[in-house]
């Protein structure tokens, strides 16, 4: 045990580069964002859920264009694209503006074929599993989670974002400014781990 705790210790990387910085920017304005920020701007498909999708667009094509454990880091895509999907919600505020009454309530369960989502959904996550099994990425994945450097400031930092997102939903805390600030940092510092993780090459790498 004090063999593991002294190797996590040794790998932990304090260093401040100039993205973590403009993260810790961003964390500094969080206050006067919720406080003074217009909050259309932070509405569902609004200004800064557009640019989240930019941030996991990015994320998507970092961990694709990886060289260096290919298959672990397709597999990050694919989950990435997960939540793509669930910021895009699938598309589903464009098919109720199109086909539903301004008065009705967005929800898929108002179309005749919603349940064509479910079976995408459950296929999607059938060949992500066929995909981890067959590549085997539970080993590069061993590797990083036990030799790579551990980017204290970005897990810290994503951290955060979660923390905050669940904190801004819960019924006394309901701050969608909030919420979609902790969204923004969390896919922030998530592409950018991904980026570092994926220019490191560990050696006698899988």
């Amino acid at each position: 045990m004090l063999k593991l705790i002294k190797n996590i210790i040794s790998r932990i990387d304090w260093h401040l580069t100039p993205f973590t910085m403009l993260e810790i920017a961003f964390i500094l304005i969080t206050y006067p964002l919720v406080k003074y920020a217009a909050p259309e701007f932070f509405m569902e498909n609004g200004w800064i859920e557009n640019i989240q999708l930019l941030i996991l667009a990015l994320a998507v094509i970092i961990a694709v264009a990886a060289k260096n454990a290919k298959p672990l880091f397709v597999f990050c895509a694919m989950i990435i694209f997960l939540l793509f999907l669930r910021e895009a919600d699938m598309g589903r505020s464009y098919f109720c503006a199109k086909y539903l009454k301004p008065d009705e309530i967005c929800k898929w369960s108002s179309f005749k074929y919603a349940y064509i989502i479910d079976i995408i959904r459950l296929i999607y996550a059938l060949i992500m599993i066929f995909y981890a099994l067959k590549h085997k990425i539970w080993r590069p994945l061993w590797q990083y989670l036990s030799r790579a450097p551990i980017y204290i400031w970005e897990i810290i930092f994503m951290m955060m974002g979660i923390a905050g997102g669940v904190v801004a939903e819960l019924r006394c805390c309901q701050n969608e400014i909030f919420e979609e600030s902790a969204e923004t940092l969390m896919y922030a510092a998530a592409t950018y781990l991904i980026w570092r993780y994926a220019h490191l090459r560990l050696k006698n790498e899988i």
